[in-house]
């Protein structure tokens, strides 16, 4: 039987209170800068939306964003001129449901009888890996 040693064992002793030891191994969260970019990048992919499609705020029903932050999806309604009677949340009840905010805050206004069949969305979305983007469609 051939006995195998393992000099790098499966796990890492470290001591979670020195943020020196931690900085090369974990990836760091930089809130404010996380922050500026989900707002400007937002904001950013929202416009170019309306200017590619030639539709105005008018001509959209309702603003559905990502629903990681609260305060972002504030910010980015601010910046864009977004009229706040447009902007749909679910933040405060679901949280962050990653992939599902979208969908899952349309279905929850839908039920509610604020979206309807027919309506056109424009949605704003900010994810892990600096991803960002933007959609027109109908419900």
């Amino acid at each position: 039987m051939k006995v195998f040693q393992i000099k790098n064992a499966p796990y890492l002793h470290y001591d979670a209170r020195d943020d020196s030891q931690n900085t090369d191994r974990f990836p760091q969260m930089h809130g404010k800068r996380v922050f500026l970019r989900a707002v400007r990048s937002m904001v950013l992919c929202t416009q170019k939306a309306l200017t590619d499609t030639g539709l105005t705020w008018d001509q959209i029903d309702w603003f559905v964003p990502h629903q990681a932050n609260l305060r972002i999806n504030e910010a980015v309604a601010e910046y864009a001129g977004i009229p706040r009677d447009k902007v749909l949340n679910t933040i405060e009840w679901y949280g962050n449901t990653t992939a599902a905010t979208v969908p899952l805050t349309i279905d929850y206004w839908r039920q509610q009888g604020k979206v309807k069949k027919g309506d056109r969305v424009l949605s704003a979305v900010f994810g892990s890996g600096y991803t960002w983007g933007a959609g027109i469609f109908r419900i």
